[in-house]
C-alpha cells in the first residue's frame, strides 16, 4: 500500500491509499466508502482486487477518517458536503487515469458511497462500470421527512449542531431486530471492531444530513443523464435495513430499467449491510470480479 493524497477542487487534501502491487493489471477499481467509516476498512478487499489483477484505490472521504481535521470534526464541512464529495471522486478518477492512462477505470460505491456513486455516474463518464452496494432509492420516506427535520434542527442547533433525532430515525433504528444492534454483518467480530474504531460510528452534525437529504431527494431526476453504455450492478443483502431489505433497491432497479440502462440486480440471502464484511464475502468478491472482468 502507498499513501496517495489528492487535492480537491477547494484545496482540501484527501487522504488516499493506493494498492498497485499488480503485474499486468487489467484495470483500476476506485472504492467510495460508506458514512461514519474510513478507507482502510477496505484494505483486505483492495488486496483481494490486486490478486485478481486490479489496481485498487480508496480515500478517506471528506469529513471522514484522516481527511477530517480530527476526530472532533467528523462529518463537518463548510460547504455542501455531498456535492463536494462527488467532485472529489471525479478529481480522484482524473488522477488515477493520469497515473494509469491505458487502463479502464471502474467504480465500487458502498452505502453513503453508493449514493455518491449514483450521482457520479450521472455527471462523470470516466468509469463505464459501477457497482452500487448497500444502497437505497433517493425518493424514499426517510429522505423526504429527513430533509424537513434537518432544516428545523439546523435552525435550532446551528449547522454543526447535533442531529440526535435524525440519527435515531436512521442509523440507530437500523439495529432494531438484530442482536446487540449489529446491522452490519453476521460476523460479530466486524461489529466489535467497528465499535472500537475511533473513526467509525461517531454521530455527524446536522449540516451533513441537510446536505445528504437535499441531494438524495433530487437524485433520481438525473438518471436519464447516465450514459447508456454504463454497466451497473446493484448488490444488497436481503436483511439490510438501509434499502428496506431490498424493497427500495428493487425500486431503483426499475427506474434504471425504465431509462433503458444496462443494470443487473443481485441479492444475497440473510446478509446485512456490509457485504464485503459478511460471512460470504468470498462469494461477493467473486461476483464483483466477474462483473468487472466481463
Amino acid at each position: 500500500m502507498k499513501n496517495l493524497n489528492i487535492t480537491s477542487i477547494d484545496g482540501l487534501e484527501l487522504k488516499g491509499y493506493l494498492f498497485d502491487e499488480v503485474k499486468n493489471p487489467k484495470g483500476i477499481i476506485q472504492i467510495i466508502h460508506g458514512m461514519q467509516e474510513h478507507g482502510l476498512r477496505y484494505e483486505d478487499t483492495c488486496k483481494h482486487f490486486n490478486e485478481a489483477g486490479y489496481i485498487a484505490f480508496v480515500s478517506d472521504l471528506r469529513g471522514h477518517g484522516h481527511t477530517a481535521i480530527d476526530e472532533k470534526h467528523l462529518g463537518q464541512d463548510d460547504g455542501d458536503i455531498f456535492s463536494l464529495t462527488v467532485h472529489d471522486q471525479i478529481t480522484i478518477s482524473e488522477k488515477l487515469i493520469e497515473l494509469f492512462p491505458n487502463l479502464p477505470l471502474y467504480i465500487f460505491g458502498h452505502s453513503y458511497g453508493s449514493f455518491i456513486t449514483q450521482k457520479y455516474i450521472q455527471v462523470c463518464p470516466l468509469a463505464n462500470k459501477a457497482i452500487i452496494c448497500g444502497t437505497t432509492n433517493g425518493s424514499n420516506l426517510i429522505m423526504k421527512f429527513g430533509r424537513i427535520i434537518a432544516w428545523f434542527t439546523k435552525l435550532k442547533n446551528g449547522k454543526h449542531g447535533k442531529a440526535a433525532l435524525i440519527e435515531n430515525m436512521s442509523l440507530k433504528s437500523y439495529g432494531k431486530g438484530f442482536e446487540d444492534g449489529n446491522w452490519l454483518s453476521q460476523d460479530n467480530e466486524v461489529w466489535e471492531k467497528y465499535k472500537a474504531d475511533k473513526y467509525c460510528g461517531t454521530p455527524f452534525p446536522v449540516s451533513f444530513y441537510a446536505s445528504l437529504f437535499r441531494n438524495m431527494g433530487k437524485l433520481n431526476k438525473g438518471i436519464k443523464e447516465i450514459p447508456k453504455e454504463t454497466k451497473i450492478l446493484l448488490i444488497y443483502g436481503d436483511k439490510d435495513p438501509v434499502g428496506s431489505n431490498g424493497k427500495e433497491i428493487i425500486k431503483l432497479e426499475k427506474l434504471y430499467k425504465k431509462a433503458n440502462l444496462d443494470v443487473t440486480l443481485k441479492a444475497y440471502s440473510n446478509c446485512r449491510h456490509e457485504l464485503l464484511n459478511e460471512i460470504i464475502k468470498d462469494d461477493v468478491r467473486k461476483d464483483i470480479i466477474d462483473f468487472y472482468n466481463k
